[in-house]
């Protein structure tokens, strides 16, 4: 079934007039994925804003909405929905086509007309900055889009040479360097700059840019990777997950960090190094899921903080020192859940000072 007939039968359930058969069809439409589980939030809150409507809005429902079916392809559901009740008809028609607009909108304005795409959400945003490149962008995180023009072929030629050579000696470099004239694949970038954290998938056999701060890139073909490029971080720190990346620093260096690897750039040396193997699977946060494996408490607040779009004041933070957490939050936890999760382990003092800070104090336990 397509999605206008979900969308009536939403509309309809808010307004209690759905009968048993319909409301199990409609729930387990929902549990099948995370998109269609928002979808419903996303309508509710249209429907919540638009309570205090004056009933006698004047406006042609039929024509409205077919004019919008015609204009973005939306088939007909061949499937019959009982009418709602007279009195609510046109208000539930009306919220369904703005919805509809919305949601259409907002998916066009992210992955095609915007060069700015900023996750201002407490959740993960999905997002594509061309048809193979699909970004995901974890709260407080931004990307801007650059140029897109084809690669140089004498850069091509470089980057591929790059990418085939072996590293140097594993006991005392992990990644080869090599001396690549940045400024000529500059204005190639898919991205010219990125500030947060991201997870990138690349479908294509061209080679793509991610332009971080200070002169400094990635570059990489048919891979998959996830970036940390914190403003307020001294590290940009880089986890393969497929495929190679390469790792251009602002002298024209380049380095191939390999499938299963962790590389960290010290922006204050200049020193791209080895990681010793992360506490949390860097991998899972833009599924949804985040998994600490006995990380230190600190560091497991500053993921949460990073995950979330939030600040958590800690009061003495020396109270979480020797304090390790282990835990896998599944996709349906919000940051309350999260806290209260922790709080099983180690009993602390949680408040919610507004809606982006928390306050932590008097942490208990071993």
């Amino acid at each position: 079934m397509n999605k206008e007939l979900y969308i009536s039968l939403i509309s309809r359930q808010l307004s209690s007039e759905l009968n048993t058969s319909q409301l199990q069809n409609l729930n387990s439409w929902l549990s099948k994925s995370k998109d269609n589980a928002n979808l419903l939030s996303e309508f509710k809150q249209t429907w919540d804003a638009t309570a205090s409507y004056k009933q006698t809005l004047a406006i042609d429902v039929d024509s409205s909405f077919a004019s919008f079916k015609n204009k973005f392809n939306i088939p007909t559901s061949q499937t019959t929905v009982l009418p709602a009740k007279p009195s609510n008809l046109k208000r539930n028609l009306l919220l369904a086509l703005l919805l509809l607009l919305l949601l259409s909108m907002g998916a066009i304005y992210n992955s095609i007309t915007s060069d700015n795409i900023v996750n201002d959400k407490h959740e993960a945003l999905q997002t594509f900055a061309d048809s193979n490149t699909e970004i995901t962008l974890s709260p407080n995180s931004t990307y801007k889009l650059g140029n897109k023009s084809a690669i140089t072929t004498s850069t091509e030629g470089e980057l591929t040479s790059i990418l085939n050579s072996k590293t140097q000696n594993s006991d005392k470099a992990l990644f080869y360097g090599h001396k690549v004239n940045s400024k000529e694949f500059a204005q190639n970038l898919t991205v010219e700059s990125m500030e947060g954290q991201a997870f990138v998938d690349l479908n294509d056999d061209e080679f793509k840019f991610i332009g971080l701060d200070g002169g400094r890139s990635l570059g990489a073909q048919n891979a998959s990777f996830n970036i940390q490029n914190y403003a307020d971080d001294n590290m940009t720190v880089v986890d393969v997950q497929s495929g190679k990346v390469m790792f251009f620093d602002n002298n024209g260096e380049a380095f191939v960090i390999n499938e299963g690897q962790r590389a960290i750039y010290d922006k204050t040396t200049g020193k791209l190094l080895k990681a010793e193997n992360p506490t949390v699977n860097p991998f899972k946060w833009h599924k949804g899921i985040l998994v600490f494996n006995d990380t230190p408490l600190n560091e497991a607040f500053l993921l949460l903080e990073r995950f979330y779009g939030v600040n958590i004041d800690i009061d003495h933070v020396s109270s979480l020192e020797n304090k390790n957490f282990t835990a896998t939050f599944p996709i349906s936890s919000d940051l309350d859940d999260c806290l209260q999760l922790i709080n099983t382990s180690f009993k602390m003092d949680i408040e919610r000072l507004n809606t982006r800070t928390i306050k932590i104090s008097n942490v208990q336990g071993e």
